[in-house]
């Protein structure tokens, strides 16, 4: 589709991947339950994503499967579950 400001999908998997580029040295924070701060960045948020996909893609998890994910209602923990997930490909619903 040509005459868009894009010429790639805008999926939750190529903005992390550009983001891991582009933005590689820019801080994450979050803060856990117990009032904890949590900082990385967007590269090593990437990278980390990457490996959980790859390891998941090892045990026979295929693009477009489903995925369940139960987990703590934080930030923290709900930014690497929905990463890793796009980065593999996996259904979310």
């Amino acid at each position: 589709m040509r005459g868009t400001m894009m010429d790639f999908p805008l999926t939750l998997k190529t903005i992390l991947e550009r983001a891991g580029k582009q933005f590689s040295k820019v801080a994450l924070v979050s803060r856990r339950p117990d009032r904890s701060v949590v900082r990385t960045n967007y590269r090593s948020f990437s990278e980390r994503a990457r490996r959980l996909a790859s390891a998941l893609n090892k045990l026979g998890l295929r693009s477009g499967d489903r995925v369940a994910s139960m987990m703590w209602n934080h930030a923290g923990i709900w930014k690497r579950s929905s990463a890793f997930r796009a980065r593999a490909g996996f259904c979310t619903r």
